[in-house]
This record gives C-alpha cells, structure tokens and sequence, in this order.
C-alpha cells in the first residue's frame, strides 16, 4: 500500500457513496488518502534511503496493470487505536467515488489525465 493523495470526501446520501468535495464546499468533510495497491510481484526493489532530491523511500516497480503498478486504487480514513499505533480503512473504491463526483460535477481537478 502506497499513499498517493490526500483529498476531501463528502458522503453522498442519495448515492450511497462518497464523492469528492469542492475546495469551497461548506459540507462536513472527512479526510481520505487516496491508497494504491500493489502486488508483491510488481515490486522491483525498494529503496528505503532515497535519494539527493527525496530522503524518503523509492519503491521500484513494474507497471504490468493496466500501465500502472496498482492492482487498484482505494479511499481509506486513518484511524488510531488506543495505544497511538495508527492504520487506515478502507472506505471506498477509487473508481466509485470517481463516477459519483463526476455525477455531482464535484472536484474536477482531481481527475486530469485520467
């Protein structure tokens, strides 16, 4: 799992799912991270120094899914547990979300090039 974007999503009741939210939207809004799934086997190598630009890790791999390394694309909310040690949940499918903001004519941005 590989975290690519951070973005706002609002609970589309009619729809039964999230969408993105406008950058001015005054709605209640969650934080989501937008996650990419990738199989062990897509994975080259990993570099956990990184390099003169980024000091964080590089992780090499191959793009065999459609011309991408992800085998899918999800929203989760970080969530922490008692003792401070935090993980993220699942809570929607990239491509769901997708289809509902597009519906509404919600965060457009987000889409280009895809």
């Amino acid at each position: 799992m590989v975290g690519l974007q951070t973005h706002s999503l609002v609970w589309e009741e009619a729809e039964q799912n999230w969408r993105l939210a406008d950058l001015d939207e005054d709605v209640e809004k969650i934080t989501a991270y937008l996650i990419g799934y990738i199989p062990w086997e897509n994975i080259e190598h990993i570099d956990l120094e990184g390099d003169e630009y980024y000091s964080f890790s590089h992780v090499f791999c191959w793009f065999r899914n459609a011309r991408q390394p992800y085998e899918r694309l999800a929203s989760c909310e970080r969530k922490e547990m008692s003792n401070g040690i935090e993980f993220y949940t699942e809570i929607a499918d990239m491509e769901a979300v997708k289809l509902t903001s597009e519906k509404y004519g919600t965060a457009k941005w987000a889409w280009r090039g895809s």
